[in-house]
């Protein structure tokens, strides 16, 4: 193919005009670093979207879109052999655009027998980004020089293992480890003859998540012998850490030989959760909270001719106490706080805030969520059938809902996310008891 000199320059404008527009509603340190490929950083779950968006490193959960944040993450969706689906759709940045919109898709699979104290789980993402149709104008609103398609898609695949241990006598801790594989690519379609601009790489997610599950039996207010023993609450500290989107340089395959830099994400925090609950089989009521501290590791360029360089894992802008025990931001990182609260199983509230001084980013976050498991688990203790105990041992319908909101006229500002979601656990059992 064969670039005449004007239509290069189109493209190189066209490219950066996308990387500005992909940019802006994350952070304006992104901008800064130059970085490329950063659709990878738009978090997708309705659920961690509510609770401060990044709090999925280190806050386990039951959420199918875990692994997005920590491929050590998800495992608690799942009960033995297992499998869930998951997907969403939603307009993104409506404020800038009625035609862009966020696609992403979740399969996972529980591989382990709940008789083992081993889990592991291999999950499959898919996330595409529609930008819409754009238009280059010269030098008047009048010329319109090209229009042109952006579209951004990635495949992953996640492998997460879990155990418990324990350690200092009795103490038991649950570590789990993940590694995800992900191909990115971008391409420009441009019309009217149909050519484009290509971009494919692959990428490397690693992430650690551990915890302490402390529980005792809680009944010093019962005064009824045959109630005392029924309650009990659980507390559970944890930590997560990983590092997202290892891997070479982004290039378009046309338009440039130059690269630049992966969007090479360290995201890291604190995280608790409070449940009291009765017979150890149903939640009456539980708390879940955490804040963690998120760092772009590509190293400033001043210029496209200076190389590329990333701060390691170990070495980069995040100071532990400060930003993230104190949750007091830096201009070089974002800070990410969130709660939750659920009723029985059934109903979920969540509200977070973010914070980014550089990119002047004050983001407040709200969603809700419903889970037919604690619907079954009341049907049980209410009409004491057992049938409803078995669903909820089996399947898990739920629906979750978040919406952003920056207080002023920001890309993000009611930027909405929701999902249907099904599980199916304890697969092995329930085919075992069909054949009996």
């Amino acid at each position: 193919m064969i670039w005449d000199e004007r239509l290069n320059d189109l493209m190189g404008r066209m490219i950066n005009m996308k990387k500005y527009l992909l940019i802006a509603p994350i952070t304006l340190t992104l901008l800064f670093a130059q970085s490329s490929a950063i659709f990878l950083l738009i978090p997708p779950s309705p659920t961690m979207n509510g609770l401060g968006r990044e709090i999925g490193v280190c806050l386990p959960y039951d959420d199918p879109y875990a692994g997005y944040y920590n491929p050590a993450n998800g495992l608690q969706l799942f009960e033995g052999n297992a499998y869930h689906y998951s997907k969403l759709k939603t307009r993104w940045l409506p404020r800038l655009a009625d035609d862009m919109y966020l696609h992403y898709e979740v399969m996972n699979v529980g591989l382990i027998p709940k008789k083992y104290p081993v889990k592991a789980v291999i999950s499959s993402h898919k996330t595409y980004l529609d930008l819409g149709e754009q238009i280059m104008y010269g030098e008047s609103p009048e010329e319109i020089l090209n229009t042109f398609k952006t579209y951004m898609k990635a495949d992953a695949l996640t492998l997460g293992v879990g155990f418990s241990a324990n350690v200092f006598g009795s103490i038991p801790i649950d570590f789990a480890f993940g590694i995800t594989r992900k191909e990115a690519i971008q391409e420009l379609l441009i019309n009217p003859d149909t050519t484009s601009l290509k971009s494919s790489n692959i990428f490397y997610d690693y992430g650690t998540l551990i915890s302490i599950p402390i529980s005792s039996k809680y009944y010093s207010f019962i005064k009824n012998e045959e109630f005392k023993d029924d309650f009990e609450l659980q507390i559970i500290p944890s930590f997560g850490y990983s590092i997202s989107n290892v891997g070479d340089g982004v290039k378009f395959d046309v338009l440039s030989s130059e690269s630049d830099p992966s969007p090479r994400y360290l995201r890291t925090g604190i995280a608790s959760s409070v449940t009291l609950s009765y017979k150890s089989l149903w939640s009456i009521i539980e708390w879940k909270g955490g804040r963690s501290a998120s760092d772009l590791l590509v190293k400033p360029r001043y210029n496209n001719d200076d190389p590329i360089e990333y701060q390691s894992g170990f070495d980069n802008d995040i100071d532990f106490i400060r930003n993230v025990v104190l949750s007091k931001p830096d201009s070089s990182i974002q800070i990410y706080r969130g709660d939750e609260w659920t009723l029985f199983e059934i109903y979920s509230f969540r509200f977070g805030r973010e914070n980014d001084i550089t990119g002047k980013v004050n983001i407040t976050s709200a969603g809700y969520g419903y889970n037919s498991t604690g619907l079954f688990k009341l049907l049980y203790f209410m009409l004491d059938e057992p049938m409803f105990k078995k669903l909820s041992e089996y399947i898990v319908i739920k629906y979750d809902h978040s919406i952003l909101d920056e207080g002023g006229w920001h890309p993000l500002s009611n930027t909405k996310f929701e999902s249907f979601s099904v599980t199916f656990n304890n697969i092995d059992r329930l085919i075992l008891g069909l054949l009996k």
